[in-house]
């Protein structure tokens, strides 16, 4: 913006000063006739810097006049405004605040977030007495969305749909309400996924034999994608599944579609949660020399260690801009890490933690505004605030 002054000075003349807020520097003022004129003042400097020096005296006034006289110094700037405070290597900062988001007495075994909803698998007290519960984010009431299940525990969302084991069987039912319907039978799944139209899940077999399945998604035959080594983390995405075989330690993943397993990376430890978010497939390590939180490009690469670890790591979930864990090691914790590696922060203290996950705690989720996670000694559902 550009401003102007006049100055009545003296019978003889008129002073005119101009600035303009970008640039420090005035315009000379012009002398009256016959008079000797005073140089304008100044313009204020501009944010951050110091003002400028003022502009020269006003030129040389009529025939008599004199040469005006220098103008005076510009006003100093005003100080610059504080940088923006940036983000620690690992997101650093005052530990996050607890917050009970449900308190029950069913035992919760593993959650999901997604679709507007967190849902849940409760155990409940008997072989027909397990519920799935569901709220609507951020703030809604839990309440049952399926009831009289077996023993539900690996839960996912699939759009508008909760999907769960329930006993041997895969089940589903609407977000919004609605009966459940069973998907596939004899289906002992440790972990579940879905990947478009199609559910992959992890089943530990006996004496460690595990073997990955798939089933379309509306119901139908299941069919083995892969075989071998006792699994439990398992995920799926972009048409390729990614599963954590703990009896070689190996992450691995396969094409959905079928084909030929490749190893990703092979842990000094054991490998359990498996989360695909973008361009990389993430993993914990709950113990070893490999203690810790890993990943690799989904496409093919070196395999990252991204959080180095001492004690004992479980559970796993994954923002665009943050990976949240739990740790023990003799006092629990869920700490967080930056996607690409840095120091790890524990976020969230939490000293009841006595023996190592999940022993005492299950599986945890993240959305936009939430870290969520489940206590089944405790019968409760937790979260705090990211």
């Amino acid at each position: 913006m550009r401003y102007c002054w006049l100055v009545p000075f003296v019978a003889l003349g008129i002073v005119v000063g101009c600035g303009d807020d970008d640039s420090p520097q005035s315009s000379p003022a012009i002398g009256g006739a016959g008079g000797t004129s005073t140089g304008g003042t100044g313009g204020a400097g501009g944010t951050g810097g110091a003002g400028a020096a003022g502009a020269a005296g006003g030129e040389t006034g009529g025939s008599a006049g004199s040469s005006g006289s220098a103008g005076q110094a510009g006003g100093a700037g005003q100080a610059g405004s504080a940088g923006a405070a940036g983000q620690g290597g690992s997101a650093g900062g005052q530990p996050a605040t607890r917050e009970v988001f449900h308190q029950g007495t069913g035992e919760p075994q593993r959650l999901a977030v997604g679709s507007g909803f967190v849902v849940w698998t409760e155990y409940g007290t008997g072989a027909s007495d397990g519920t799935v519960m569901k709220a609507e984010l951020p703030n809604g009431t839990p309440e049952p969305l399926a009831v009289g299940q077996s023993y539900p525990s690996a839960i996912t969302i699939a759009g508008q749909d909760a999907v769960w084991r329930a006993g041997s069987s895969i089940k589903s039912a609407p977000l919004a309400g609605g009966a459940a319907t069973t998907l596939v039978d004899d289906a002992g799944c440790e972990g579940i996924a879905v990947d478009g139209d199609t559910i992959v899940w992890t089943d530990s077999g006996l004496f460690e034999t595990g073997t990955v399945f798939k089933a379309p998604l509306g119901g139908g035959s299941s069919s083995i994608l892969a075989e071998g080594g006792q699994s439990f983390g398992i995920d799926a995405a972009g048409g390729t599944v990614f599963w954590a075989a703990l009896t070689d330690s190996t992450v691995r993943s396969v094409p959905i579609t079928g084909g030929a397993a490749t190893d990703i990376a092979v842990a000094d430890g054991s490998p359990d949660e498996v989360v695909v978010n973008g361009t990389h497939v993430y993993w914990s390590v709950e113990a070893g020399e490999d203690t810790g939180v890993w990943r690799a490009p989904t496409t093919g690469g070196a395999a990252q260690q991204i959080a180095v670890e001492f004690g004992y790591v479980s559970g796993l979930a994954v923002a665009d801009d943050m990976v949240y864990y739990f740790w023990w090691n003799g006092i629990g914790a869920i700490r967080q890490v930056a996607p690409a590696g840095g120091d790890p922060f524990e976020v969230m203290p939490i000293p009841e933690f006595q023996k190592p996950p999940p022993d005492e705690v299950g599986q945890m989720a993240v959305d936009a505004t939430h870290v969520y996670w489940i206590d089944g000694d405790h019968d409760a559902v937790y979260r705090f605030e990211r």
